[in-house]
């Protein structure tokens, strides 16, 4: 997250991200967010990078060896073509296989055909069950998606996303679901993310909850769940549009 992946040997994955996404990642408040979507990109792109020289070795070597993906997809109990049986089905053998181009046309067309792409939906649920829960993490992804968005000109986008742009790199506030504040309140515990006050309501009446973007639309951040934390009315107004970084502190479990 703090240095955008772009290490030269393995890709500049927000950008390629960006690219990929463009045409759903400034809708609002979708279920399956922009940072399942990220989980999900990331994670192929991890899949593809692990098939090298050892694994089509393994695979025209090895009579009873199973790809990776394949095991995972029977691990989570997902249908799909075994990589033999699509290579008889174009009638080639793994004796024909000499790089791992063919390999990666088996994950895309796993991927087109859905069983992988059922797969990584629900790699991209376990892992942003974990993620969600640290603020500093969401802070340094939206941060990095913010980078990006801020560059976007609206005249070269398609029709049906510039009515979600307000101008030149910032998105239009939209509302935010009962669905989403709900799952900011209980992450963080009716706790301010600032300040610790309890703003639960369960203590004092006085208390009023704030659903703060943690990276402002104005600074280039997404009406996005992972883009929101609970703040109190003090440092809600405090922090007005500039930009704060969520708090590291947590209450303790016991």
């Amino acid at each position: 997250m703090q240095d955008g992946f772009s290490t030269p040997d393995l890709y500049d994955g927000f950008d390629d991200f960006l690219k990929q996404y463009t045409d759903t990642l400034f809708h609002p408040f979708r279920k399956f967010s922009v940072l399942h979507s990220f989980i999900s990109f990331a994670a192929y792109e991890s899949f593809k990078e692990d098939v090298d020289d050892v694994v089509v070795d393994s695979v025209v070597n090895q009579e009873n060896f199973v790809l990776w993906v394949n095991e995972a997809l029977s691990k989570h109990k997902i249908s799909y073509i075994t990589f033999r049986e699509w290579l008889h089905q174009r009638s080639l053998s793994v004796e024909n296989i000499e790089t791992e181009a063919i390999i990666l046309e088996y994950y895309e067309n796993l991927y087109q055909s859905g069983p992988l792409k059922k797969l990584l939906e629900k790699i991209a649920d376990e892992v942003f069950f974990v993620l969600f829960l640290n603020r500093h993490f969401l802070y340094l992804f939206n941060k990095q998606i913010s980078l990006r968005t801020r560059k976007i000109q609206v005249d070269e986008l398609s029709q049906n996303l510039k009515v979600l742009f307000k101008r030149d790199g910032v998105l239009e506030r939209a509302n935010i679901p009962a669905w989403a504040r709900k799952a900011v309140f209980y992450r963080d515990r009716g706790l301010c993310s600032n300040c610790q006050k309890d703003i639960s309501g369960l203590l004092s009446i006085q208390s009023a909850e704030h659903f703060d973007h943690i990276i402002p639309l104005a600074l280039g951040g997404l009406n996005d769940v992972s883009n929101l934390q609970l703040l109190c009315e003090t440092c809600n107004l405090a922090k007005s549009g500039n930009e704060l970084q969520a708090s590291k502190t947590y209450e303790r479990w016991y």
